[in-house]
Formats: C-alpha cells, sequence, structure tokens
C-alpha cells in the first residue's frame, strides 16, 4: 500500500521525527516499507493569495501587463509586471513575493523571485501558473485562478502552500499484510503510528447533516420510503447499506483531493468516485456509488449470480457470471461485482443527480473466489479478500456522504440509510499472562507497560484480578487475527521493540534433531543412487480423491486441480513423471520426503489443541525405463562400468525393491530384519499381485510362546511394487512404472542406534535347509517361521537359493549361523534346533523335505 506522509501527519503528530525515522519505526513495527520517494516541489514562501484589482497595458510592451493586486483588505496594492492573459479584476490568484522559491516552468529548478525592473517598470512578485507551483506538468502560460469575480473566493493573505497543501510529500510503499486488513487504510497505519511513537491518535472531527429523520431503514420493515435493500445469505455478506444523495453535481474533485489520490497512484475520475476511493484509502473501507436513475425497480440486492447471467464491468469487459460469484442486483439486473468491481450501465456520469452509495462488509473467501474466477483484481478486491471490519463500514459511509455534501454542490441532501444483516459483532476477550511474557521474551514486563502497550493499538484492558494476568476487550478491527494469547504477546513485543530484546544464545541442541538427520540421510542415500528430488504440491484435484470420510477437502479451492490435501505421495509422483516423459525425458528417476493428511475421529475433550487431522511424512520414489539412467549411459559404457546390453535392459521390481533396501541400510535400518509379504489390500494405484510391504521384525526375534502369524509383530514400513497398469493408462502412459512409498517415523523406529559391541569369542556353527513349498506361500512368512523356532541362539538366515518344481512348487534354500554369546553351542544343541525348525515349517507352513 501506498502511504501519503503528509496524510499521516493529519491523524498523528510527528513533529520532532524525521521522515527516516519514520520509515524505521514502521518497518521494525513489522510493517516493512519497501520503497519511499519524495513527491511535489520544494517551494518557499511567502506565496500568498492576492486578489488583481486593476489591470493596464505595459507602458514599454504591449504584450505583457501591468497589475494592481491587493493582498490584505488595509494593505494597499502592489505593482506586479504579469504576461499571462487569462488575468481578470476581480480574480483571487497566488502571488509569489520576492524571497519566495518557486518552480521554473521551462527547466523545472529552483526559481527565486526577486523585486526588479521589467521593461522600466518595477515589479514586486510574481503571479504564478500551475507549474510554478508543482502542481502540474507542462509550460502552461496561464495564471493559476483560485476563484473569480463574484465568487466567493479563498481568504486573502493566506499562504497558498499550506491552503493547497503544496509541502513536499514523502509516499512511502507499505508492503501489506494478509492478516492485517485495518492496516490497508491512513487510520490504520496511523494508529500504528502513534503507537509506536507514543503519540495520540487524532481523527478529525465533522459532523454528517442528514436530510428529515436519521432513521435507518432495515430491510422492508417500518415505513415505506421507496428503497430496500435484501441479503440472501448472511455467510456471503453479513452486512450491506445503501444511502441515497440528491441533488449531486458531478465536477472535478477539489485539487488538495485530486493531488492526493494521484500522488497514491489512483487517477481521479470525478468528485464522487475520487470521494469514494479517498475514504477506501482513509478507511479502508471500499465504497462504490450507483447512479440511482439507472437503478431498475426500488430493490437493491446481495445474491449468488446466476448461471447464464452477465455484467459489463466498469472496464469496459463483459464478464460471464457464475454460482461462485457474488453479485450487486436491481429488480431487473446484475449492477455490480460484490466488493471487486462495479458495472458500466449504473455508473456515474455528468448527468448524474442523485447516487445510492453502497457500503457493505463482504466475505473474504467469496470475494476472493469471485476474483479469481472472473480474473479481475482491484483495489477494492483487496481489501475485502484481507477482510473489513464490519464495524466501520457505517462510519465509512457518513463520512463518504459527509464529504459529497461538502463538495459535491451547494444543495446537496443526503437521504436515509437502507441496510441488511448487523453492523455489530460478538466482542471478544483474550487473557495474556506475564509470566509467558517472561518466558518467551525474557523481558520482566510491568502490567502497566504491557496495558499501555495494547491501549495504544485499540485494546480495551479490563480490571486485573490476577496480578500475572492481562484481560482485554479485541477491537472489532483486530477480531479475526487477536485470537490467543501468543498474538497479545506479539502485539505488546512489537511496541517494545525487537532492538530492545536482550540477546541471548539460541537454545538448542548441538546436534541435530534425529527426524532432520533421517531425512537428510535418506536424500542423500537416493540421490547417489540416481533420483533426482521432487517437490510437489499437497493438494490434489477430484481425479486424486476417495469418497473415504478421512479425505481432507479445502472449502473454496482456487481450481479443480487443489481440491483436496493429499493421502498419498505416488499419485502426485506418476502425475511428475507424465510431465517429464511428455518433455523428451527418457527415463524418470524421482523422488520426494512430504507431508500426508488424514481426517481421524473427533478430537477428544483433553486435547483442545488437536486440529482433527492426522499428519504423516512419507518418503517415496517412482522410477521408469532403462536400468541404467540415460544421462549416464555413454560415460558408464566408456569407463566400461556396465556394458551395452545392459544399456537396453528396463527397470524391474526388483530394482525398485534394492534402491528401498539401499536407502534403509544407509538410513540405519538393518537390512538383515527387513521383511517382505504381500499386502492383503493393495491401493488402487499399485498391482495387487506384483506388491508387497516392507516390514522390519523387531529386534528381540519371536519368543517362542508366539501364537498367530508372524507380521503382527512387524514393524511395518510401507509398500513397494509395480505401478498398475490400468492406473497408467489413465494417465497415457505405457512404460511400466515401479515405486515404493515408505513411512518416516516407522523407519525411525526401526533404526539401530550406533554404538559398540564387542564381537563374540566363542565359535559360529552353520548349516544349511531346503524346504519345498508351495508358490503361493511368501518367503517371508517362511523365515519368519524358521526365526520364531531357531529362538536366541540363531543369529543370522540368508535365503540362498529359489529353484523351481514341479507347476505349484519351489524349493527354497536357506544358510543358518547359530552362535551363543555366552558358551560354545554343541553339535546335539544345534540339531535339536534344526530338528524343531523343521517341524514347524511342516506342521505350520506346509512345507516337505526330501529324504
Amino acid at each position: 500500500m501506498k502511504l501519503s506522509y503528509s496524510w499521516l501527519c493529519d491523524y498523528v503528530n510527528l513533529d520532532g521525527i524525521e521522515i527516516e525515522d519514520v520509515k524505521d519505526r514502521l518497518t521494525m513495527g513489522a510493517f516493512e516499507v519497501e520503497e519511499m520517494s519524495k513527491e511535489g516541489p520544494d517551494l518557499t514562501g511567502p506565496v500568498v493569495v492576492g486578489e488583481i484589482v486593476d489591470i493596464k497595458t505595459h507602458p514599454n510592451a504591449d504584450k505583457i501587463r501591468l497589475t494592481k493586486v491587493k493582498l490584505k483588505k488595509d494593505q494597499d496594492p502592489v505593482e506586479i509586471v504579469c504576461g499571462a492573459q487569462n488575468i481578470e479584476v476581480g480574480q483571487r490568484i497566488p502571488v509569489a513575493l520576492p524571497g519566495s522559491i518557486v518552480v521554473n516552468r521551462k527547466t523545472g529548478e529552483k526559481l527565486e523571485i526577486k523585486a526588479g525592473e521589467i521593461r522600466g517598470v518595477l515589479s514586486n512578485g510574481m503571479l504564478c501558473s500551475p507549474p510554478e507551483l508543482g502542481i502540474t506538468d507542462g509550460d502552461s502560460e496561464g495564471i493559476l485562478v483560485l476563484s473569480r469575480p463574484g465568487e466567493n473566493g479563498v481568504e486573502l493573505g493566506i499562504d497558498i502552500i499550506e491552503h493547497l497543501s503544496l509541502k513536499p510529500d514523502y509516499v512511502m510503499h507499505v508492503a501489506p499484510r494478509s492478516n492485517r486488513g485495518d492496516a490497508l487504510s491512513v487510520i490504520g497505519l496511523a494508529r500504528e503510528m502513534a503507537a509506536l511513537t507514543g503519540r495520540k491518535l487524532e481523527i478529525p472531527d465533522w459532523k454528517l447533516k442528514v436530510e428529515g429523520d436519521d432513521k435507518v431503514y432495515q430491510d422492508k420493515e417500518g415505513e415505506k420510503v421507496g428503497l430496500s435493500t435484501s441479503i440472501e445469505n448472511t455467510e456471503d455478506c453479513p452486512y450491506f447499506s445503501i444511502r441515497l444523495i440528491e441533488n449531486i453535481k458531478i465536477g472535478p474533485s477539489p485539487d488538495w483531493l485530486a493531488r492526493r489520490l494521484e500522488s497514491l497512484g489512483l487517477r481521479t475520475v470525478n468528485n464522487v468516485v475520487d470521494i469514494t476511493n479517498y475514504v477506501m484509502l482513509e478507511y479502508g473501507q471500499p465504497l462504490h456509488a450507483y447512479d440511482l436513475a439507472k437503478v431498475k425497480g426500488e430493490t437493491i440486492a446481495v445474491r449468488r449470480a446466476r448461471s447464464g447471467e452477465k455484467l459489463v464491468s466498469l472496464d469496459g469487459k463483459v464478464r460471464d457470471l457464475t454460482d461462485e460469484v457474488l453479485a450487486i442486483v436491481d429488480t431487473e439486473n446484475v449492477i455490480g461485482l460484490a466488493g471487486i468491481m462495479g458495472g458500466k450501465d449504473s455508473e456515474i456520469s455528468e448527468t448524474t443527480t442523485t447516487i445510492a452509495l453502497e457500503a457493505a462488509a463482504f466475505t473474504p473467501a467469496r470475494v476472493r473466489r469471485g476474483s479469481r474466477l472472473m480474473g479481475l483484481s482491484s483495489d477494492s478486491s483487496l481489501r475485502f479478500e484481507r477482510g473489513v471490519d464490519v464495524e466501520t463500514v457505517r462510519a465509512a459511509s457518513d463520512r463518504a456522504a459527509y464529504l459529497i455534501s461538502k463538495y459535491c454542490g451547494a444543495d446537496v441532501k443526503v437521504k436515509n440509510l437502507f441496510q441488511s444483516g448487523s453492523p455489530e459483532t460478538t466482542p471478544t476477550k483474550v487473557s495474556m499472562r506475564l509470566s509467558q511474557v517472561k518466558r518467551l521474551l525474557d523481558v520482566d514486563m510491568p502490567a502497566a507497560d504491557a496495558i499501555k502497550y495494547l491501549s495504544s493499538l485499540g485494546f480495551k484492558p479490563e480490571p486485573q484480578t490476577n496480578p500475572d494476568e492481562i484481560t482485554v476487550e479485541v477491537p472489532s478491527f483486530r477480531r479475526e487475527d487477536v485470537t490467543r494469547e501468543i498474538d497479545l504477546i506479539e502485539e505488546v513485543c512489537r511496541l517494545f521493540g525487537y532492538d530492545n530484546l536482550p540477546e541471548a544464545m539460541p537454545r538448542s541442541s548441538a546436534c541435530p534433531e534425529r527426524s532432520d538427520q533421517l531425512i537428510r540421510d535418506i536424500r542423500f542415500a537416493l540421490s547417489g543412487q540416481g533420483l533426482s528430488e521432487a517437490w510437489l504440491s499437497s493438494l490434489r484435484g477430484e481425479s486424486s480423491l476417495t469418497e473415504s470420510e478421512t479425505v481432507v477437502r479445502v472449502l473454496n479451492p482456487l481450481s479443480k486441480d487443489h481440491q483436496a490435501l493429499r493421502q498419498s505421495l505416488i499419485p502426485g509422483m506418476i502425475d511428475a513423471v507424465k510431465y517429464n516423459l511428455d518433455r523428451g525425458v527418457k527415463d524418470v528417476w524421482l523422488f520426494e520426503t512430504g507431508r500426508v493428511y488424514e481426517r481421524v475421529e473427533e478430537k477428544s475433550e483433553l486435547d483442545k489443541w488437536s486440529t482433527g487431522v492426522a499428519e504423516r511424512t512419507l518418503v517415496a520414489a517412482v522410477i521408469t525405463g532403462s536400468l541404467v539412467k540415460q544421462v549416464t549411459k555413454s560415460e558408464k559404457v566408456k569407463e566400461k562400468v556396465v556394458t551395452k546390453a545392459s544399456l537396453e535392459e528396463k527397470v524391474d521390481f526388483y530394482r525398485i525393491k534394492g534402491i528401498a533396501e539401499s536407502m534403509l541400510e544407509k538410513a540405519g535400518v538393518p537390512v538383515t530384519r527387513l521383511r517382505f509379504f504381500r499386502p492383503k489390500n493393495a491401493p488402487a494405484y499399485l498391482h495387487p499381485y506384483r506388491a508387497c510391504v516392507i516390514a522390519v521384525a523387531p529386534a528381540d526375534k519371536f519368543p517362542r510362546d508366539v501364537e498367530g502369524k508372524m507380521e503382527d509383530r512387524l514393524v511395518k514400513l510401507g509398500l513397494v511394487g509395480e505401478v498398475h497398469p490400468g492406473y497408467l493408462a489413465e494417465k497415457d502412459l505405457r512404460d511400466a512404472v515401479y515405486a515404493f512409498e515408505l513411512d518416516l517415523e516407522q523407519i525411525a523406529k526401526s533404526l539401530v542406534v550406533g554404538g559398540f559391541k564387542e564381537p563374540a569369542s566363542t565359535p559360529s556353527m552353520i548349516r544349511d535347509l531346503t524346504v519345498d513349498m508351495k508358490d503361493s506361500t511368501d518367503h517371508a512368512a517362511v523365515q519368519g517361521s524358521i526365526e520364531m523356532s531357531g529362538g536366541a541362539s540363531l543369529v543370522d538366515v540368508e535365503l540362498v537359493s529359489i529353484y523351481p518344481l514341479e507347476e505349484g512348487t519351489r524349493s527354497l534354500s536357506y544358510r543358518l549361523t547359530f552362535q551363543d554369546r555366552e558358551k560354545t553351542l554343541t553339535t546335539d544343541e544345534v540339531d535339536k534346533i534344526m530338528g524343531k525348525i523343521r517341524d514347524n515349517l511342516v506342521s505350520k507352513m506346509g512345507g516337505k523335505f526330501r529324504a
């Protein structure tokens, strides 16, 4: 937002504070001044208002005129030579007296005025044109006429620099904050500046005069006065008002108002439109004026647009509306886009005499939605999207009506206000503990200081009953962003001064958090295997959603592709694969670490901070194309690392499984404890018969008395497998894609903390075991049965070979290592364990042993 320093000074006295200090204080108060520029000329007085009482032709030059100008009623007029031809007796004009400094209209440089002879006649000053006062650019020869003969003009002798606000101004570009709609106004920033400097906020005194009674007509109730308002849904617009103003004379705005708007980047249109823009900048409340003669019927309403309705907006474009757009309508047509832009058919023109002044509080989400759909943004929509104060709407309407009555004609009549909804909100109170201020800021702040800071920002403190606690009523313009104790502490901290906080070393561990280290290890491991990291959106479209009640949906999605929070990383990774393949990348190997979300059961009363949404951090990878990535082929062949034949091989299940195993090993998960088995219910994007669960066996293996399936005690990390061909076909992908998705929290539980373990001093004993099993029996189940039967003495199980037999069976060969750290195992002891292993494989797994 652009902020005028001179306008700011209308509301807070900044005498004695340098402009650079003002800029720094705003920035340190969390309102960063990104840029500051100087506007206007450096004029030096005396430049005063004078009245021409006589005009004669110069005795020595036909084109130059000799004027007599009166500067004060009780003083004799002074003679001034002037070459302008637009002057008349009785005009009041600006006069630069000797010693003053104005602008040279030809060069733009400073021009000092001196008394001197012009063609033999003494001139005691200069009559000023607009460029010489820095009002307009160009080389205008005409004198600036302040009032014409017979008009009740400007008072003689007053300082024209003060009267026309011609002092140099500074325009500061203040960065807007998404949670501070109140600060998108001069008054809002003046309130902040007053609090930051300890000065008083001074709102100019004005009083609106209403013709007839000052009754406010609510909806259609009460006396019939020719107009009514209505709101279709108060969730879209909690408050809507229309004020009638009659006998308006459309014309240019006062010079001071026009210059103020132009300095802030707004073009002037006419006095009514300029006043609505002025009040928007002043109060942060957008307004809109309709020509009542162009409004059909006696009702102005707020409702959703109907499908097929159109509007020609003020920029001349035809807008096709949808039911997602909030509209202002009369009894026949749409006359405006609520909170965004008015319609051209009801705009103010030179023939306008009566206006309907709209002031409302539209819901931020609804205006934001309409603005995005229409592809139309404005100063009004910017403010509504950040939230306007409902309780300020009436004051802004009154202020605009007051200025219109003052500057839009002598016979202006401000009529009654018609409103729907409520202009009031429910007061909210928030408490703050001084002990928390001490804990977070390391400052022993007296209660009186904290109350002073909060009061200066508009908070109303309540009487203290607890010396450690301060309770305040939040002002209406801050109720959206101040809701918690920490919000009050932030306000206190801002006014105390960030640079006044005591310096202290951060209280953090010298070692990184284990979760952060784990993510770094995983990134390093995967990138080392040739995968590139992807950063994808957490929002997914309708095609990725399910009917599950656990889906977390966005209430007001920006587009159809961003409707819900993702529950898996894989769909987004598949989209990334397609994106790269479509752009000529032949071998796509990607990974991502990110969060997924799902709705959980209702939060308990004890967990009041619960959001009702569970978050998990996952790591996922996808590969497609050649077994050796295209980008490294030429180098690998040249270095004889791979053969040319291997370059034609495609990725497969075992490649993605190997990547996952290598990643887990480098992260600290013992590979010997990894188990793989078929999932009961594979997700839709994985092939049901070419996928498996990756799990980790507990360190203590399985006690002998455990009943049930071995996976009951496994820590399940996630899934690995081939992406379902049907899912790929929907994405128009032909080549096979393999993927895994693992839970980082479960991986962290399975890590083995590094440390020294003394090698066993006893010898180990190795036995080989071959068993015939059905093809439907997983190797992981067989290995689990062996480990469960082997007990603590079985320290390692290795699958040596798989040999296919007759249809439906296969032979699995294992190498078993036995060792006891306390004693040397005997052959008989190992034989007994082997016997138990065989018995369990036969009785529980259906295995067969050949003689």
